[in-house]
């Protein structure tokens, strides 16, 4: 860019990005929240306590790892290095910190429970494959739903038909602010004079009505997050029946989702040798579970009878 380029600012003069309104921070944060408590009760890991789980998982799913001492069989925060890795290699050294913020130097990591070194006892466990914090996706759906929240408060309001007049007297305009009070509160309004009636017409809206449309949207954002952990949702892009094959699909979907990261978590648990195992805390597989066939189950009772 030349050095005598001159950017142009805003007619007000503060240039810049526009700040977005209270009303969308407040729905972002709300929706942000919401998804949060919901990831955090998606599962849950057999053989910790309320606070060792919660601090687990709450690297776990915000940072996308978590480290772990062997000595001191103790979770710990960890914070990998930053050298460029081949492709399929995972991390060699890593800081760690404890509970109070204070570091305990960096460490080499072990990511088998064979060796018998010093530095086998610094491990971390990993959210998923991908190394991606499921909080980042959270804040990404509830921006989603804000933005949605925020054209559906815009056309509400821009469909209510406008209204428009002008006087030319101070006193008659009290009159007209009163007469509108009084019919916006649902009392009867009487015009008391021809010029006032004349004075008391509304100009036509143009504006469709597509708030109903951005709700619909806003539900399907909202599905495909929670489906994305583990949470099974009712079907709301059509009126239709939903076909069998349809509703497994979507089960299938929504547990394998879910269980790539159980299953990620547990694959490392038992490379390290611990117990710490985590397991789906939905109720989507005690609803969906397959049952096994009545009559079968008649035919083993009446085979135990003969016998």
């Amino acid at each position: 860019m030349p050095k005598n380029f001159k950017q142009n600012k805003q007619f007000d003069g503060k240039g810049g990005e526009c700040e977005r309104p209270a009303f969308y921070k407040k729905c972002v944060d709300g929706y942000y929240n919401e998804f949060i408590d919901l990831i955090m009760n998606a599962v849950r890991i057999d053989g910790l306590d309320y606070r060792r789980e919660y601090f687990v998982k709450k690297n776990l799913f915000e940072r996308g790892y978590v480290g772990y001492n062997a000595d001191a069989d103790e979770f710990l925060l960890t914070i990998p290095s930053k050298g460029i890795l081949q492709v399929g290699d995972l991390w060699r050294n890593g800081e760690f910190k404890t509970h109070d913020n204070k570091s305990l130097g960096v460490h080499t990591y072990s990511y088998d429970n064979t060796s018998e070194q010093a530095f086998d006892v610094w491990r971390i466990f990993l959210a998923n494959p991908s190394i991606t914090p499921l909080f980042e996706i959270a804040r990404d759906f509830a921006e989603l739903l804000a933005e949605c929240d925020i054209g559906i408060r815009q056309n509400v309001c821009a469909v209510r038909t406008p209204a428009f007049w002008v006087v030319d007297d101070e006193s008659f305009a009290l009159s007209i602010n009163h007469a509108i009070q009084t019919q916006q509160e649902g009392t009867p309004t009487i015009a008391l004079s021809s010029a006032m009636a004349g004075t008391l017409k509304s100009m036509t809206n143009e504006t469709p009505y597509i708030a109903d449309k951005l709700n619909q949207i806003k539900k399907e954002f909202r599905n495909e997050f929670l489906t994305r952990i583990g949470i099974l949702t009712a079907n709301t892009n059509k009126r239709e029946r939903v076909q069998t094959a349809e509703v497994t699909a979507t089960v299938g979907e929504s547990v394998d989702l879910i269980y790539s990261v159980i299953d990620f978590w547990n694959k490392q648990n038992d490379s390290y040798g611990l117990s710490y195992v985590m397991k789906f805390n939905g109720v989507t597989e005690d609803y969906y579970a397959p049952v096994e066939d009545e009559g079968e189950d008649e035919d083993e009772n009446e085979v135990e009878k003969n016998d």
